[in-house]
């Protein structure tokens, strides 16, 4: 998902982050936005894939289902 900012705008705010942390933090903080931003990507990676394959594990709503001694229950 692009965020279409042009070689300007991130001119823009490459200047306004030397200006307000100077050139000494600057890389360090881009470090921890970058490990921020991969951190959150794998956690919602990971929750799709548990939803997805909890899903296909649990039986639906209202479908019959046989229990330990045989007989069919419904879930409800």
């Amino acid at each position: 998902m692009p965020l279409n900012i042009g070689f300007t705008g991130l001119a823009v705010l490459v200047l306004i982050g030397l200006l307000l942390f100077g050139p000494s933090k600057l890389p360090r903080l881009a470090r921890a936005f970058g490990t921020t931003i991969k951190e959150f990507r794998r956690g919602s990676k990971e929750m799709l894939e548990e939803e997805t394959s909890g899903s296909d594990a649990a039986p639906k709503a209202g479908a019959d289902a046989v229990g330990e001694d045989g007989k069919q229950q419904q879930n409800l």
